[in-house]
């Protein structure tokens, strides 16, 4: 449509690559749905085991679009979803938590908790426009904050928003530095070590053990997280596997 396709004519973030969905279908194992667009951080070739820094068009096709956004846009034609306050009220205290539009709302919470739930984050954000006017929303694991609305055709705060994204850390841009994807050394260590530790306990042959093995070891989701021990002030990589609870 012709508001995303001002981002991404526009320019001013140079290092994103801004991709429409509102044509296409997002498929899940709870369902399917739609978003309007996504920014990916387009970067040459990564390095096994770096931080998610890389994304070409193959790997978008591979990992998912869902694995790889890092802003979500998401349009509709008029309503908001949210009230913002009257002019010349007193920011300090007005509640904009006001809800508008309580479904809207808890479609972009959804979408956001889909992204959290695929990518090592400590945050992310999406973009709301609804007619001419826009909003910045910030998610984390407690909730959300959201900006007042401004007109995109007279204010000039989006595309400043991206040029700084271009130029921020992987911390400012919400990655969480002490998670990153395994190696395939790494992702092989971890595979033979939960294979032997099922099989002090079950034969090699039993059904369940090959069962549990599956259960617990997923190939595409290895990652190897840093962990900071308080009380020895040292720190420990762990390589781990399928998740068992999502953000």
């Amino acid at each position: 449509c012709a508001q995303f396709n001002a981002f991404t004519n526009s320019g001013c973030a140079p290092s994103f690559t801004f991709r429409g969905t509102h044509t296409t279908c997002t498929r899940t194992g709870h369902g399917s749905f739609a978003f309007d667009g996504v920014a990916i951080k387009r970067v040459t070739k990564a390095a096994p085991g770096s931080l998610p820094m890389s994304e070409s068009g193959a790997a978008v096709e591979q990992k998912g679009v869902l694995n790889v956004a890092e802003v979500v846009f998401v349009i509709k034609a008029e309503k908001d979803i949210v009230e913002d306050p009257p002019s010349g009220a007193d920011r300090s205290i007005h509640d904009l938590c006001r809800i508008v539009d309580r479904k809207v709302l808890g479609q972009i919470a959804d979408y956001v908790s889909r992204i959290l739930a695929r990518q090592h984050r400590t945050f992310c954000y999406s973009i709301f426009v609804f007619g001419r006017k826009l909003r910045f929303m910030r998610w984390d694991r407690a909730g959300c904050i959201v900006t007042e609305a401004f007109d995109y055709l007279k204010e000039s705060h989006h595309l400043e928003f991206f040029w700084r994204l271009s130029h921020a850390s992987l911390e400012q841009r919400g990655i969480d530095t002490s998670c990153r994807d395994a190696s395939e050394e790494e992702a092989l260590l971890l595979s033979h070590a939960l294979r032997d530790h099922i099989q002090l306990q079950l034969s090699p042959d039993n059904s369940v053990a090959r069962g549990l093995h599956e259960k617990h070891f997923k190939n595409d989701r290895v990652s190897v997280l840093y962990i900071f021990d308080a009380k020895t002030k040292e720190g420990q990589e762990y390589v781990v596997s399928n998740p068992l609870v999502f953000p």
